[in-house]
């Protein structure tokens, strides 16, 4: 998976993509694919705590199923995998009462293997991670990654 950033998207929002399908390659796809995400910042008292994006990918309309169960497959998984990792931990935290020194280092190590086999299930072809003033691309197609990059570079 290519990972990609270009920062100052949340200043100006001008962001190109290169002209095919982020799913299947077709070039010159027929619609967009929007992909909502949300942040949290760290901001005066007097400005919202989250705030919310949305970007525009190139995609069929035959893509778009694929790419909606991609990402809802994605969101699944790593709620799950995430929850039974923290509960497991947790457990063995509360039944050892904390007495063994070895299960904190094992928790977090579970909890790192979690992120490895989210990575390793689910392979949705965009992600968009909003960050304080920028956001980072997730590309599953290497070739998509890099020309993308190369549209959106000289604005880093």
């Amino acid at each position: 998976m290519a990972i990609y950033d270009y920062t100052e998207v949340l200043k100006d929002g001008n962001i190109e993509y290169p002209d095919r399908c982020v799913e299947c390659g077709k070039q010159t796809p027929d619609t967009t694919y929007k992909i909502n995400t949300w942040g949290l910042w760290r901001k005066p008292a007097n400005e919202p705590l989250f705030k919310y994006f949305t970007v525009y990918i190139p995609a069929c309309s035959c893509c778009h199923h694929k790419i909606s169960k991609e990402l809802l497959k994605s969101t699944f998984v790593s709620l799950l995998i995430y929850g039974i990792a923290g509960l497991t931990c947790l457990l063995f935290l509360v039944l050892t009462e904390f007495s063994e020194g070895y299960l904190i280092p094992l928790a977090i190590f579970s909890i790192m293997l979690s992120a490895w086999v989210i990575d390793l299930i689910c392979h949705p072809a965009v992600t968009v991670m909003p960050y304080q003033k920028w956001l980072r691309f997730h590309y599953r197609d290497d070739d998509y990654g890099k020309d993308f990059y190369k549209l959106n570079c000289f604005k880093c």
